[in-house]
């Protein structure tokens, strides 16, 4: 009973200790026996572990996709809570191994990570709570099938992932992941998922394709079997994504023979009016086709059409029997080879749905050899000073065969000058001199075979001497085409600013209009052509002779607008003459006014003099240009008329202009004095209101206009007299001095300082005169606020 009583009262003191510091008197603590065990046990027991010494909780991650062209990488930043239970040593295992870290902090403050066998970690001794960033980057793999990202994370508990793609239209996964998401802004694409614990993520990109499967090469190998070409295609087919692409190949309507995907044969069915098969699996595969198309021998050469698909690269190649020449449609180039008594045809042709292939028997090497073509020859002759200048034309036509060299001959006197081709390929050229006596041939040599259509431009020329020797007849050297098997042409005598040209006689050669000549001739001319012939011998001639052009005064119309200003005692009139060439051109011009008349002014474009002459009735002004004048000019004419005192009613004189064939004039008529004027007689004009007057008409006057009158051309010529009534005028004032107003200033000095300000209106008078007050000084004179200088007056007036 005592040891228990001392087991009792030990466990209370060690339980209270500073009771029993307190309580110095004796005592006794008394408890049930079952108390007492269970106060032992609990005494006798060690305290229980935590269950982990951490915790990592939700991460967020965000990954930035950077593409360039040299590499693809990936920026990655991770924020995620960690907590730690114990005030001991923690090791907490972050990142695994493989990323590039470049920034890691904890609430901010930059920490050093431990690097251990799995990967990067954090230490502390310190339980809590605790917020981790970090910042790592890492490349991107780049294979055929796209790019592959491994993404090492660390292990939390779940991951809210986020990725920013530069591009859009990207087919692109997340391993593993959830509820995978994405939008388009921009030319961005963000994709967000849900990650479980993991400690890497595979993320996979690619291009999106815009078709699932690609046909890039078809080669045909086709036979000719009774009365169908028989063909083996073999197409290059790639897929690029799911499991089982429908390849349509062909129309249903040709016949089929076999078909197989990869060597092994494949299942056809009908498809909208399509042979259609199944490929299968992602890749390059060969598709085999035999199939057969009937061949077409009437109406024409044997052919046979094909439907194929439209393939980027599509070769041919055909065997026919004997020697054939093979032509195929679209156009290519179809190289054919012959060997023992067999033609093989191969040609690459353009994208197209149908091909057709045509052949007929080829033709002997010896005949293929010959050249054979026609040329038209067009000449444009015409003469200067002492020589006469061709231009030849050669429209060569080869119609079989093709060659780089073309010959001309040309007349032995003949001076070749140029010998060029509008589309280029002219090399060089020779002349020859050999065989013959009379011409000489000019070989062109060509920087290739030619064959169709092909032109040569000759310039050549003949020295007519000088003097009189110049204006003798002679014979137009025309050019001669060789090695043709018909030859025609056309000869242009045109007429020069100096010489035309002037037929003598005419063999073997018809003359025509000049409509005969073609557009692309007739572009070419800068001069006017005179005479147009043609013909169809080798060997024409035309005799011509230079003579002096006759000049033709060109057909014109003319239109006169004339302003009439009457004033004290003159009439002056300021006439503008347009003259419209119509055809042809003019060096001289006549323009009539009225006997009395003054001619004060003519003014125009290369006028070289002009003269005023009088005739029976009127005055003509005569002049003269330094050059032809075509197209449309314009003069300006000014003259006046003194009115006499005791003409009641004078005529308004006007300007015409001789031999226009259509003369057209309005007339304005103002006042520049105090006068009444009156139209008394007005014939063969209408009355033209002032709105309707020309703009240039109205701006040569700030006077209001009275009158206005237009005409044409007429017999009897139109005629208008003015009325016209002086009036008196009233003396009216010129000047007034509206308001005034005075200061005046006394000075302790004994002076009187005055201001004066005047409002005035004045009209007329050139001074204000004042009157001063005698022994007065002016000091200063502004008007309108600008000083002036006064001066004084010898005597005043009134």
């Amino acid at each position: 009973m005592r040891t228990i009583l001392l087991i009792v009262m030990t466990c209370i003191g060690l339980v209270s200790p500073t009771h029993a510091a307190t309580e110095t008197t004796g005592g006794e603590v008394r408890v049930p026996l079952e108390t007492y065990r269970s106060l032992v046990e609990q005494a006798n027991q060690d305290t229980r572990p935590a269950p982990a010494a951490y915790a990592i909780g939700i991460a967020t991650i965000d990954v930035a996709i950077i593409d360039d062209d040299k590499r693809t990488t990936a920026r990655v930043s991770v924020s995620l809570d960690i907590e730690t239970f114990e005030n001991q040593w923690t090791l907490v295992p972050i990142l695994p191994p493989g990323a590039a870290l470049g920034d890691a902090r904890v609430n901010g403050v930059p920490v050093q990570l431990v690097q251990g066998p799995d990967g990067l970690a954090w230490s502390t001794d310190k339980a809590g709570t605790v917020t981790m960033q970090l910042r790592y980057g890492l490349d991107a793999r780049r294979s055929d099938a796209g790019f592959t990202l491994p993404l090492p994370v660390p292990r939390a508990a779940a991951t809210n992932l986020r990725l920013a793609y530069p591009g859009t239209g990207v087919d692109l996964a997340i391993i593993p992941a959830a509820d995978v998401q994405s939008s388009e802004s921009g030319n961005m694409t963000l994709f967000t998922a849900k990650v479980p614990s993991t400690s890497s993520v595979l993320i996979t990109w690619r291009s999106a394709t815009l078709r699932s499967h690609a046909v890039s090469r078809a080669r045909y190998a086709g036979e000719i079997q009774g009365q169908a070409l028989i063909w083996n295609a073999e197409f290059d087919v790639e897929i690029f994504e799911g499991e089982f692409v429908k390849l349509p190949l062909m129309p249903s309507t040709v016949t089929l023979g076999e078909l197989r995907v990869d060597g092994e044969q494949a299942t056809v069915v009908e498809d909208q009016g399509q042979f259609v098969t199944v490929v299968r699996g992602r890749g390059m595969h060969k598709v085999r086709v035999s199939f057969q198309v009937p061949v077409v021998a009437e109406n024409g050469p044997p052919r046979a059409t094909l439907q194929v698909p439209r393939v980027p690269v599509s070769q041919f190649t055909l065997n026919l029997p004997v020697k054939k020449e093979v032509t195929v449609s679209p156009a290519g180039n179809v190289v054919t080879s012959h060997e023992e008594n067999a033609t093989v045809a191969t040609v690459f042709v353009p994208m197209s749905e149908s091909v057709t292939f045509s052949w007929v028997d080829a033709v002997p090497e010896d005949v293929r050899a010959q050249v054979r073509a026609n040329a038209t020859l067009y000449h444009a002759v015409h003469a200067e000073e002492g020589v006469l200048h061709v231009r030849g034309l050669v429209v060569y036509e080869i119609n079989r065969g093709e060659t780089n060299l073309l010959k001309l001959q040309v007349p032995r006197d003949a001076q070749v000058t140029s010998v060029k081709s509008p589309s280029g390929g002219v090399s060089d050229w020779t002349e020859s001199t050999e065989g013959s006596e009379a011409h000489k041939t000019i070989s062109v040599f060509l920087d290739r075979a030619v064959k169709g259509e092909f032109v040569l431009d000759v310039a050549y020329e003949h020295l007519l001497g000088g003097g009189a020797q110049a204006l003798e007849p002679l014979p137009v050297p025309l050019l001669a085409a060789d090695d043709v098997q018909r030859q025609r042409g056309m000869v242009a005598l045109l007429a020069g600013p100096e010489l035309t040209l002037q037929p003598m006689t005419e063999d073997r050669i018809s003359r025509v209009g000049e409509n005969q000549l073609p557009a692309f001739v007739r572009n070419l001319l800068t001069m006017s052509v005179a005479h147009t012939y043609k013909y169809t011998e080798r060997s024409p001639e035309l005799v011509i002779k230079a003579v002096a052009p006759e000049r033709k005064q060109g057909k014109f119309d003319a239109q006169v607008d004339t302003l009439i200003s009457i004033g004290d005692v003159t009439m002056k009139g300021s006439a503008t003459v347009e003259i419209n060439v119509k055809s042809g051109a003019i060096l001289a011009l006549a323009l009539r006014l009225p006997q009395g008349v003054n001619v004060l002014g003519v003014t125009g474009p290369s006028i070289r003099n002009h003269e005023v002459n009088a005739g029976a009735d009127h005055q003509s002004i005569d002049i003269d240009f330094t050059q032809e004048m075509e197209g449309q000019f314009r003069l300006e004419v000014n003259y006046e008329r003194i009115m006499g005192d005791g003409e009641p009613e004078p005529g308004v004189p006007t300007v015409s202009v001789a031999d226009a064939e259509v003369e057209h004039g309005r007339i304005a008529v103002e006042a520049l004095s105090a006068v009444e004027v009156r139209a008394t007689t007005v014939d063969q004009l209408s009355s033209l209101d002032v709105n309707e007057l020309p703009q240039q008409l109205v701006l040569k006057t700030t006077n209001p206009i009275l009158l206005g009158y237009k005409y044409v051309n007429a017999e009897p010529p139109y005629r208008l007299s003015l009325k016209i009534t002086r009036h008196r005028e009233i003396d009216v004032q010129v000047a007034a001095i509206e308001k005034a107003h005075y200061s005046s200033l006394y000075t302790r000095d004994g002076l009187v300082v005055n201001t004066a300000q005047f409002q005035v209106r004045n009209s007329r008078r050139q001074f204000l005169r004042l009157e001063l007050p005698p022994q007065s000084q002016v000091w200063s004179v502004f008007v309108d606020g600008k000083a002036e200088k006064p001066a004084a007056a010898e005597t005043s007036e009134d």
